[in-house]
């Protein structure tokens, strides 16, 4: 896995980020989902998130508090590569999440979604993520 790169840095960054969508709330109980909203809502969401530096349990109850109502359905309508963004960010801050599963990126997320603490790293795992970051 490659070092983290941040959203704000993507090529595809401009092409799912609606200006008229920041700050904007999701209910999600619509029946309709509006793409272009729910990207930039996630979107601003991880940029905040990056700012912020909150890593383990902290950014994991972020993501919980924020997300909390959202169904695997409307995890599924954000852009995938900004589904897989939000994983390399959790993963780069600490919340463990299986590389190569057998789970969807929506599964895993929405897994996330109703933990109580955050996941144990498999100690080779966690050594190829210290690896990556240079960590001692």
């Amino acid at each position: 896995m490659a070092p983290y790169k941040s959203v704000k840095y993507r090529s595809w960054y401009s092409e799912i980020h609606k200006s008229e969508y920041v700050n904007a709330e999701l209910d999600p109980t619509d029946t309709v989902i509006n793409t272009d909203k729910l990207n930039t809502v996630v979107l601003d969401w991880v940029v905040q998130v990056e700012d912020d530096g909150q890593f383990d349990l902290f950014i994991l109850q972020e993501f919980q508090k924020s997300f909390e109502d959202w169904t695997q359905d409307i995890i599924s309508a954000v852009d995938v590569r900004l589904r897989k963004a939000v994983k390399e960010l959790l993963r780069h801050r600490g919340i463990y999440i299986q590389i190569n599963s057998r789970d969807t990126v929506i599964t895993q997320l929405y897994n996330l979604l109703h933990l109580s603490s955050c996941p144990i790293w498999p100690d080779d795992e966690l050594e190829l993520m210290r690896l990556q970051l240079q960590l001692p």
